[in-house]
């Protein structure tokens, strides 16, 4: 335990907040910044259509820096402006360029606390509401691993330092890898540091990761899943242009995806949404397909994909394919209702995409003390939403370890409470409720 602040829970002050928890990020045009990009390079993502195509690909002068999903797509690096030449290549299915994104990190919001006497469970109405607790009396997500792919995750939070495994555990920045400590830079203080790569830049992973794996340890908050284990993938990063900015790119996240299959998680949550302002451009369908490529082969390696709807409250029946990685087919994709089980309205719905429906409203999780003292903080939106499904995936899959991810999907499906009524369609099968999941598997 650090201090105080989760044993002295109960004598302090909650940080009610009204700020909203979305990571939407728009794909801006060709990467940019440090990592192995040369300047007169451009990294792009190719479709492998040929067998020898790596042996080609060199041929003509470019270096390969990653395989994802056995190679069916690839990383490469070359000359700068040349993806209708990767593309006129007859081992090449399709190309498309690296496209970075910035995120602009949302603040912790003005602290309208009140002094709470009660035990912090009580403030965790999501977790009565889909019947977590109650699930707890048969499954916990032992002997499970989620990969929170995200700003990173607090290691030294006493919630989360015991579920993190730091040793598999990475940062993803312009096509590169890295593990262990470095120097890093933090958004309150704007400063480099020495820390564990895969720290929280932001606020937003912690929270995430709290949701899904908070233990239960009589302090604090508890997640879906309290005895799954966490890796912090951490696609993003902060760079210095006229101000400090959140920053990724495509590559990053698909190499992130292909990480955590390869290291053989159960579930990987990925509470971010990347938007395109063309979505039926060439670019858009290359990108899409490249996703794809990546979260089939995730879910055959045994890994259940949980992702974001994302918060423009658009019915994504009528835009296909305008949200990544919710729109690839195999995700659980997921909307966030309140209290009532009514929508939110800036959430994102149609049952072309949404998989299930879980609580995005005013959920108390964990976050960086750095961004505030208490360490434990309410947000909002799909962000919030997709990590109660992503330990119920854990729940599942600690019942029956063997089980497909597919599977898995079906179940939590069967378990989800139908919903009716004003402002409830789109919404899937409905909304989770992990006893009747786990009680369906049992029967």
């Amino acid at each position: 335990m650090m201090g105080d602040s989760i044993d002295n829970f109960h004598r302090r002050s909650l940080l009610r907040k009204s700020v909203v928890a979305g990571l939407s990020v728009d794909l801006i045009g060709t990467t940019t910044g440090s990592g192995q990009r040369k300047p007169d390079e451009d990294q792009y993502i190719v479709l492998a259509g040929s067998t020898d195509q790596t042996a080609r690909l060199e041929h003509a002068g470019y270096e390969i820096l990653h395989e994802l999903a056995d190679g069916s797509v690839l990383i490469v690096q070359g000359p700068a402006g040349t993806v209708a030449e990767l593309q006129s290549m007859v081992v090449v299915t399709s190309a498309v360029a690296n496209q970075s994104v910035t995120v602009k990190p949302t603040g912790l919001g003005k602290d309208n606390s009140t002094e709470d006497e009660t035990s912090p469970y009580k403030e965790q109405w999501s977790m009565e509401h889909i019947r977590a607790f109650d699930a707890h009396d048969i499954v916990t997500g032992k002997g499970t691993t989620i990969a929170v792919i995200d700003t990173g995750v607090d290691h030294t939070h006493p919630d989360l330092k015991s579920q993190l495994d730091r040793d598999r555990s990475r940062l993803f920045r312009n096509g590169t890898i890295a593990a262990g400590v470095d120097t890093i830079n933090l958004s309150t203080k704007l400063e480099s540091v020495e820390r564990f790569v895969a720290t929280d830049v932001n606020w937003h992973g912690s929270h995430v990761a709290g949701i899904a794996t908070a233990p239960r340890n009589e302090s604090g908050i508890v997640g879906v899943a309290p005895d799954a284990k966490l890796v912090s993938l951490r696609p993003f990063f902060l760079e210095k242009a006229n101000d400090y900015r959140l920053s990724g790119n495509s590559v990053d996240l698909l190499i992130a995806i292909d990480y955590a299959a390869k290291i053989g998680v159960d579930v990987a949550n990925i509470s971010l949404v990347v938007t395109g302002r063309n979505p039926g451009s060439v670019a858009r369908r290359r990108m899409f397909a490249a996703f794809n490529r990546v979260i089939q082969y995730a879910i055959e390696q045994g890994t259940t994909v949980v992702t974001a709807m994302g918060n423009q409250g658009l019915n994504m029946n009528e835009y296909p394919g305008y949200v990544l990685p919710a729109s690839n087919p195999g995700t659980i994709s997921v909307a966030a209702v309140d209290e009532t089980d009514t929508r939110r309205d800036d959430s994102n719905f149609g049952d072309s995409t949404t998989t299930v429906a879980a609580p995005g409203e005013q959920i108390l999780s964990t976050v960086p003390e750095e961004l505030s003292p208490q360490r434990y903080s309410y947000t909002s939106q799909t962000s919030v939403a997709a990590p109660h499904v992503a330990g119920l995936a854990c729940l599942v899959r600690e019942l029956n370890p063997d089980i497909h991810p597919r599977k898995i999907t079906q179940a939590i499906q069967k378990g989800a409470v139908p919903l009716t009524g004003d402002g409830t369609t789109g919404l899937g099968a409905g909304r989770i409720d992990a006893r009747t999941t786990i009680d369906y598997l049992n029967q």
